[in-house]
């Protein structure tokens, strides 16, 4: 899926219904469709995945009790924390959670880096 295989995903898929972890890659293939509410559906641990499904599917108040039920929040994290209290227009706290996520992820610190 990172390289926009989806359907050689979703052809993998079909073989693998029993194997562990199959409804995350499932909830993750459906994130990459856009099928969000689908991908509500299948991603029910505490993770920015499923937070990320709830975000899109607008469901804050779920998107929220994920978010702070991540046991070890990373820069993606915060990230979504940013995003979801910008939707909610408190610009202050998605301001703070920006620069959280620029400090500890170090995928957004290269990203501005390379940023002329």
């Amino acid at each position: 899926m990172t390289h926009g295989r989806i359907a050689d995903a979703e052809r993998h898929l079909s073989d693998a219904t029993e194997a562990n972890g199959f409804n995350e890659v499932l909830g993750n293939l459906h994130i990459a469709r856009g099928n969000y509410a689908n991908a509500s559906d299948e991603l029910f641990n505490n993770n920015n995945s499923a937070a990320l499904a709830q975000l899109m599917n607008k469901n804050y108040v779920a998107a929220e009790q994920t978010l702070k039920a991540i046991q070890q929040p990373n820069g993606l994290t915060y990230y979504l924390f940013a995003v979801l209290n910008a939707r909610q227009g408190k610009n202050d706290a998605a301001a703070t959670y920006l620069k959280d996520a620029l400090q500890k992820g170090s995928f957004f610190g290269r990203i501005c880096q390379e940023r002329p």
